[in-house]
């Protein structure tokens, strides 16, 4: 076998050997968990939730001041950000509701929800950084509006 197969399989070997471990460690956590929930998805939904519900109260608050004035420019963005937050803050909570063990745990259904998490890994990290973008952005025009 020439050195780049080699190279090649001991690379794919590598791949699957870290896939099952994700994938045996995972399973195990959601098999002792109470919830049937990984620990790390669970705080990310509980401050998904937190940030959605600020968002929430910023909007109303914007809304009831339109009622009174024009709003400002920033003022504006301000509601577009909270809206786009909103919307990244529920698509990752429909993402990680579908990785909620339902119903009676067991070895199965626990590998099954693993294997779940590690598949949503990838998009789970992805709307993670788009979310914590739009708290970045918000923050720093809110504290623009203070000033």
């Amino acid at each position: 076998m020439d050195p780049l197969s080699a190279g090649s399989v001991a690379a794919l070997v590598i791949q699957v050997i870290d896939f099952g471990g994700k994938l045996i460690s995972k399973s195990v956590e959601i098999s002792r968990s109470h919830s049937g929930v990984l620990i790390g998805n669970s705080d990310l939904k509980k401050i998904t939730e937190d940030l959605k519900q600020v968002s929430q109260k910023l909007q109303i608050s914007l809304q009831n001041e339109s009622s009174e004035r024009p709003l400002t420019a920033d003022e504006l963005a301000e509601r577009k950000l909270g809206e786009d937050c909103q919307t990244v803050a529920s698509e990752l909570l429909s993402v990680l509701q579908r990785l909620n063990l339902t119903g009676k745990q067991n070895k199965w259904r626990s590998f099954r929800q693993a294997l779940m998490s590690v598949l949503k890994e990838t998009r789970i990290a992805d709307l993670e950084k788009r979310l914590d973008r739009f708290r970045q952005e918000l923050v720093l025009r809110l504290l623009a509006s203070l000033r």
